[in-house]
């Protein structure tokens, strides 16, 4: 049974790494993009900044809030028969409180004076939880049109 729990966490200690590493892979994909197909990619709610020297950062945020709901173990009832009668022993349950948690992630991509990504940059404690863009809803694509 230990060797079980070992196995489990080392799991998904290996399984968080491989989430850092696919955010960074995919982020690294965008390079060399012009910003508008960054733009329609992500969405146009960013927050736009003038670095100088012709470089621009167009910064995207996510995040992520829910809650994990309660519960409440069942208590457990013992029955034992000796010489000295019938004994019941009740253990009681335990409650677990609902867990309320908030991810997120704020990225930011570095575009040159050609307007072409050229870096980014990101930092938050859900970034490798960050599932990317949700698909946007459009008038007058056909179906198959890509951002």
């Amino acid at each position: 049974m230990r060797a079980l729990g070992v196995i489990l966490i080392v799991g998904l200690a290996l399984g968080g790494c491989a989430s850092v590493e696919q955010f960074q892979h995919n982020m690294d994909s965008h390079l060399g993009w012009d910003v508008d197909r960054l733009r329609a990619h992500f969405g146009y709610n960013y927050i736009e900044r003038d670095l100088g020297h012709g470089q621009r950062a167009f910064t995207w945020t996510w995040t992520e809030r829910g809650m994990r709901p309660g519960h409440h173990t069942p208590d457990v009832i013992h029955t034992y028969r000796s010489a000295q009668g019938t004994q019941v022993i009740v253990t009681p349950g335990n409650y677990f409180p609902p867990e309320y948690y908030e991810y997120g992630c704020e990225f930011s991509f570095i575009v040159d004076a050609q307007e072409r990504v050229e870096s980014w940059r990101a930092h938050g404690n859900g970034c490798a939880a960050y599932p990317g863009p949700e698909p946007v809803l459009q008038h007058g694509m056909g179906k198959d049109a890509q951002p």
